[in-house]
């Protein structure tokens, strides 16, 4: 009989990779072709960052486990790339034209290389049999993975700053997507304390929260959040459409010369 608790984890990793790839296809008809190819490959690598756990959790062999969780492992780390090009493009900032694209991008191969390799150097992390809460190849995770982890959360809170900066500058009411936001950061948590709570295990718990958040912008606030992108990205007056030539969005620019046009009339 499985445990309960490997269940769960089996159960929370499954829903979150069928979410992500479930939202793809709302993903591709994102308009704007950045961040179409962000949001894309974001959640792919979060679903095959999921599955990568799956098959850590119930391999049977400890090549097997280690294989699978290297896959997981590193999809988290190109996941984070994807968010970064993702948050850039959605906020006007082409990540084709950043500075110094070159020296990221082999940074990032470096590191790629490092996880794979872990095996023969054993930087990231170690491992070892053990039978609490259950049955399972326990991670031990080395300080090299305690950095990275530390740059990654870096970089994925100057993503989230520059979306919470697009959803002011724009003039309607974002407050769901910025609770959206909010919500998947919460699971990050869950990843820092996971060592030292017996219902926990050491991986990070990222997944559910991506999904949350890639099922509420494209199955519920799709409009509304590519209306913020496109009234967010100039500082003249802009107001955004639908088809119904009803007024979707409008930026703070709009919304002032709208209030002096109010005073002045």
């Amino acid at each position: 009989m499985i445990e309960p608790l490997l269940l769960g984890h089996l159960i929370i990793f499954a829903l979150s990779a069928i979410a992500c790839v479930a939202a793809i296809p709302q993903a591709r008809k994102i308009q704007h072709p950045g961040t179409r190819e962000g949001f894309v490959v974001f959640l792919g690598s979060v679903a095959l960052w999921s599955g990568g756990y799956i098959g850590y959790l119930i391999a049977p062999t400890r090549s097997g486990k280690v294989a699978f969780y290297i896959l997981g492992f590193v999809f988290a780390f190109v996941a984070v790339a994807a968010w970064l090009y993702f948050c850039a493009a959605y906020t006007g900032r082409p990540p084709r034209h950043a500075p110094f694209r070159n020296l990221i991008l082999g940074t990032f191969l470096f590191f790629i290389a490092l996880k794979v390799t872990n095996p023969l150097h054993n930087l990231y992390f170690t491992t070892e049999w053990v039978t609490e809460p259950f049955p399972h190849l326990v991670i031990h995770h080395e300080l090299l993975y305690w950095i990275v982890l530390g740059l990654s959360y870096a970089a994925i809170t100057v993503g989230f700053f520059v979306l919470m900066e697009r959803f002011y500058h724009t003039g309607s009411d974002s407050r769901p997507l910025v609770v959206l936001v909010g919500l998947s950061g919460l699971p990050a948590v869950a990843t820092i304390i996971g060592g030292q709570i017996d219902w926990l295990l050491p991986l990070m718990y990222e997944p559910p929260g991506v999904a949350l958040f890639a099922v509420g912008t494209l199955f519920f606030y799709r409009q509304r959040f590519e209306g913020i992108r496109l009234t967010g990205e100039s500082d003249e007056p802009a107001i955004f459409l639908d088809q119904d030539t009803c007024v979707r969005d409008y930026n703070q620019a709009a919304r002032r010369l709208s209030t002096s046009q109010s005073i002045h009339s």
